[in-house]
Order: structure tokens, then C-alpha cells, then sequence
């Protein structure tokens, strides 16, 4: 009776390390590659539709090296395979004609729908395949117009912050100007200003408005 129970519990000394180890390639098995792949879809962020004519650039980490360049077709598909270094990352990013570049992008402000616009990105670990879609801003122009109509003797000073630039002041007498500035397209946009008085805000403004794809928004302001 002795040697029946103990038979087993030896047999399962053996087995169990060879289960474990059958289980162990099963989950953990080595799936590196000896190379690392990037690949994926250059897109409009606003419409979803691939982006021809548009370039993809693989960096070498978050530096100015470049590794490698892709020109889209009409698919707008991009692909590279590299030999990886394993102390280094990688990232990729775009640009394209009518498009805002995404090269120092992290976020981008304006909210587009199904996935958004993206910035540039991280190839996620060597010697794998890394699916990447990169979705950039169709560029909308917007042309502000400020025109003081009503009279006033003191200090007068128009402020306002276009999305590609810093706060923009005006100032003087019978004030009216135009300036136009880059922005995404295809979205709805916060664009506003403040009007100041002797150094106070007279008036101040937020609009939410469609910036079209390719094309102007005009915002006219009397004041």
C-alpha cells in the first residue's frame, strides 16, 4: 500500500517541472523579432480618409536624429522595418501638405472625434510590430477684424491669443486692423478676446466656433 501511494507522488516530481516549463512557453514564450517593425495609416484627423503625398519620419527617441523617412500613397499606408538597439527608443511623426505637422505635439488642444488628432509617438517596445496610426489637423485659417466704432478718449488696447502665436495687443485710437492665423480645421474652436479701457477689461469674449477645412473663418469684432 506504501509503494502504491508513493509512486505517483514520484512520478509527479518528474512531471511537474516539465508541466511547468510546457506552460511557461506557452505564456511567456520568446516572441521578440530580431528586427522592430512600425507600421500604420496616415490620416485626416477630421475625416478619418488617408493622407496622400504625406511623410512619416521614425526618430531616434525624442532627439533630431532621424532613422528612416516614408512618403505616403494614396492608401496613405507607411512601414518601417529597422534593426532595433535595445538602449534606445524610438518615436514617429508627420507631416503633409495642408496639414499641421505633429512633430512637437504632445496633446492637441482641438478635440476631434474617433481617436482624435495625435501627437507624435512612441514605437512601443523593440522587436515587435508597432501599429500606429497617425492622425494629423487639415489646416483652417482664421482672419480677426477689430474696428473701434465707438468713440473714447482714453487708452484703448485689443488683446487676443491666435493658435499659432503668442498673445497678439493692439493699441491706439481708431483701431482697425486684420491678422491671419493657422488653426485646425475641421473642428469647432474656442477663439476669444478682451477689450481693455485705461488698462481695465471693457469687454471680453469666448465663441466656439466650426473652423472649416482648407478655408477661412472670418471673426469680425466692432467695438
Amino acid at each position: 500500500m506504501k509503494n502504491l501511494l508513493s509512486k505517483p507522488s514520484y512520478y509527479w516530481l518528474i512531471c511537474a517541472p516539465m508541466l511547468l516549463l510546457l506552460v511557461s512557453c506557452e505564456i511567456y514564450g520568446d516572441s521578440k523579432m530580431d528586427h522592430t517593425e512600425v507600421r500604420g495609416v496616415l490620416r485626416d484627423a477630421a475625416t478619418g480618409d488617408p493622407i496622400e503625398g504625406g511623410t512619416v519620419y521614425l526618430m531616434l527617441g525624442l532627439s533630431s536624429i532621424k532613422k528612416d523617412s516614408f512618403t505616403t500613397q494614396a492608401d496613405g499606408r507607411y512601414h518601417f522595418s529597422y534593426d532595433h538597439d535595445s538602449n534606445f527608443a524610438a518615436n514617429v511623426w508627420a507631416k503633409a501638405p495642408r496639414y499641421l505637422s505633429n512633430e512637437g505635439i504632445g496633446n492637441w488642444a482641438a478635440e476631434y472625434p474617433n481617436g482624435g488628432a495625435t501627437g507624435r509617438d512612441i514605437v512601443a517596445e523593440n522587436g515587435e510590430v508597432n501599429y500606429i496610426d497617425i492622425r494629423l489637423p487639415p489646416k483652417g485659417y482664421v482672419q480677426y477684424h477689430f474696428k473701434q466704432v465707438d468713440p473714447y478718449s482714453g487708452s484703448i488696447n485689443v488683446r487676443f491669443s491666435p493658435y499659432n502665436s503668442w498673445v497678439i495687443d493692439w493699441n491706439g485710437q481708431g483701431l482697425d486692423r486684420t491678422h491671419t492665423s493657422v488653426s485646425p480645421g475641421g473642428v469647432v474652436y474656442s477663439i476669444g478676446y478682451a477689450i481693455l479701457r485705461d488698462g481695465e477689461v471693457y469687454e471680453q469674449r469666448y465663441d466656439s466656433l466650426f473652423i472649416p477645412r482648407f478655408d477661412t473663418l472670418y471673426y469680425y469684432v466692432e467695438f
